[in-house]
C-alpha cells in the first residue's frame, strides 16, 4: 500500500499544496517588510484556486502602469524580489503612461482574451467593478496568518479595496492632493506663502498678485482645476456632497455644487489667473511650472520626484486652500492577484512584497507616492531627509481629514461624464448651473443603470 501511495499521481490539491510549500521556502527568505516575511507561514487556503507544481522555477506576471520613471522604479524592486525569492520569476507587463481608467480597459480586454496577468495594479476606483466581475482574489485569507498585521497600513486605503468582508487588494499608497507651490516666486513677490488656513477668496487674492506678463510668456498665479476628482472635493469644501447617501442621485444641482464649480471657472475664464490647455500647449502642468510660468500647482505626491531631480526653484506644499470647511479626499492604488492565476501563492508573494514595508520604503524616497504603510510614510514621507520645512506638516493634516469618495459600479464614467458636462462651461459656451445640472442629469441616468456592488 505504501509503494502504491508514492507511485500515484497527485491530487489537483497535493499538487496545489506541493506549489505553495516551495514558492514560500523561497519568498520567505525576503527581508524587509512584515508582510513578506509572515509569507514563511501561510498555509491557508489559496485565494482562486492553485495550478499544478512545475518543474522549475514558478513564473508569474506582474502588469503595471505609469511614467518610464515609475516603470524603473518598479524594475528594480522586482528585481529584488526575484533576487531573495529564487524560485519564482516575475514577467513584467507594463502598460506605460496614462490613468486608471485605460488600465482598466486593457485588463478587461486580456481577461476577455484569456491571457491575465497573475498580479496586477489596481486603484481604489474599480473596487466595485473588479468585486462584481470577480477579477481579483481574496487575501483575506493570506492577512490572517501568523506576523501578518494589517494595521501596518492606514485603514482608508484598506478600507478601499474591502468588500462584502474580502480584501480584494493589498494597498500601495494613500493618494491625496495637495499645493505645490513655487517658494522663490511667492517670496519675490512678497506674497504670504499658503498655510493649510488659506481660504478660497486669499487663493484668488494671490493668484491675481502672482499672475503677470514675462518675456518668455505669461505667468500664472495658479492652475484651478475644474475636473471631478478636484472639483468634487471643493463641493466638499463648500459644505456640499457628490451624491446622497444611498448612491442613487447625485447632488451636483446644490447651491454648494453649483458655487464651487463656479470659483474654479472663474479662476480660468473671468479672473485668467490659471491657466487654459492653449497656454501650456503639449506641455505638462508640471512642466509648466517647473518652467517658470506657474505659481502653485495642486497634485500629488508624484510631482516631489520631478521635483526632488530637476530642482527648478525652492519649493515646498500646503493643503488645497479651503471655504466653509476643510476637506481633502484620498484615493488609493494597490496591488492584487487575479482570480484566474494558477499559482495564487507565488502571486500572494510578490504582492505583499510590493506593498509591503521595504518597498513602500523606495516609493517614499523615490517620491512617487505616499505610502499606505504607516510606519514608512511617518518616519519617510513627513520627516524624510531633504524635504522641505512644511511638507511633514502638510501630509499629516490632509491625510487626518482626507476621505474617500463613495464610488460606485462605473465610477470611471461618472468622473469622465461629469468631466465632459463641465467642459463647455471652462469654454464660456454654457453657464455652470446649466452645465451642473447636465451632468446632474447624466450621472443619474448612469446611477439608475448601474446595480450597486454594494
Amino acid at each position: 500500500m505504501a509503494g502504491s501511495r508514492q507511485g500515484r499521481t497527485p491530487h489537483r490539491s497535493d499538487r496545489r499544496t506541493h506549489t505553495r510549500r516551495s514558492v514560500v521556502g523561497a519568498a520567505a527568505t525576503v527581508a524587509g517588510g512584515a508582510a513578506l516575511a509572515a509569507c514563511g507561514a501561510t498555509q491557508g487556503a489559496a485565494p482562486g484556486g492553485g495550478g499544478a507544481a512545475s518543474a522549475g522555477p514558478v513564473i508569474i506576471s506582474y502588469m503595471g502602469r505609469g511614467r518610464a520613471t515609475e516603470e524603473e522604479i518598479y524594475r528594480g524592486l522586482i528585481k529584488d524580489f526575484t533576487d531573495k525569492a529564487p524560485n519564482v520569476k516575475v514577467d513584467i507587463i507594463w502598460a506605460g503612461e496614462g490613468g486608471a481608467d485605460p488600465f482598466a480597459e486593457k485588463l478587461t480586454s486580456m481577461l476577455a482574451g484569456g491571457t491575465p496577468p497573475d498580479t496586477v495594479w489596481v486603484h481604489g476606483n474599480h473596487t466595485l467593478d473588479w468585486a462584481a466581475q470577480k477579477v481579483t482574489a481574496d487575501l483575506t485569507p493570506y492577512t490572517k496568518e501568523k506576523g501578518f498585521d494589517l494595521g501596518a497600513w492606514y485603514k482608508g486605503p484598506v478600507d478601499d479595496f474591502r468588500w462584502e468582508n474580502q480584501l480584494l487588494a493589498l494597498p500601495r499608497e494613500t493618494s491625496a492632493l495637495v499645493m505645490f507651490y513655487n517658494r522663490s516666486m511667492f517670496q519675490a513677490n512678497g506674497v504670504k506663502e499658503p498655510t493649510g488656513d488659506t481660504t478660497w477668496a486669499e487663493w484668488l487674492d494671490w493668484s491675481r498678485k502672482l499672475t503677470r506678463d514675462a518675456e518668455e510668456g505669461k505667468v500664472f498665479g495658479t492652475f484651478a482645476s475644474a475636473g471631478s476628482f478636484n472639483l468634487f472635493q471643493m463641493i466638499w469644501q463648500n459644505g456640499g456632497e457628490i451624491m446622497n447617501q444611498q448612491r442613487t442621485q447625485s447632488l451636483l444641482d446644490s447651491p454648494a455644487a453649483i458655487e464651487a464649480a463656479q470659483f474654479a471657472v472663474d479662476m480660468r475664464v473671468r479672473h485668467r489667473v490659471s491657466p487654459t490647455p492653449a497656454d501650456y500647449g503639449t506641455q505638462s502642468l508640471n512642466q509648466f511650472m517647473m518652467g517658470g510660468r506657474l505659481a502653485t500647482n495642486t497634485t500629488n505626491q508624484a510631482f516631489a520626484l520631478d521635483l526632488q531631480r530637476s530642482k527648478p526653484f525652492d519649493w515646498d506644499a500646503a493643503p488645497v486652500p479651503k471655504n466653509k470647511v476643510k476637506a481633502y479626499a484620498q484615493a488609493s492604488s494597490a496591488h492584487g492577484v487575479v482570480r484566474a492565476s494558477k499559482q495564487p501563492a507565488a502571486g500572494w508573494q510578490l504582492v505583499s512584497w510590493l506593498s509591503g514595508e521595504e518597498a513602500s520604503r523606495v516609493y517614499a524616497q523615490k517620491g512617487l507616492v505616499v505610502p499606505a504603510v504607516v510606519k514608512v510614510t511617518e518616519a519617510e514621507v513627513f520627516n524624510g531627509a531633504g524635504m522641505p520645512a512644511n511638507y511633514g506638516k502638510t501630509w499629516r493634516e490632509v491625510l487626518k481629514l482626507a476621505r474617500s469618495f463613495s464610488v460606485t459600479r462605473h465610477w470611471g464614467e461618472v468622473r469622465t461624464t461629469f468631466d465632459a458636462e463641465l467642459a463647455p462651461a471652462l469654454d464660456g459656451k454654457k453657464s455652470v448651473p446649466d452645465a451642473m445640472r447636465s451632468a446632474k442629469e447624466a450621472i443619474d441616468r448612469i446611477l439608475a443603470s448601474t446595480a450597486q456592488a454594494r
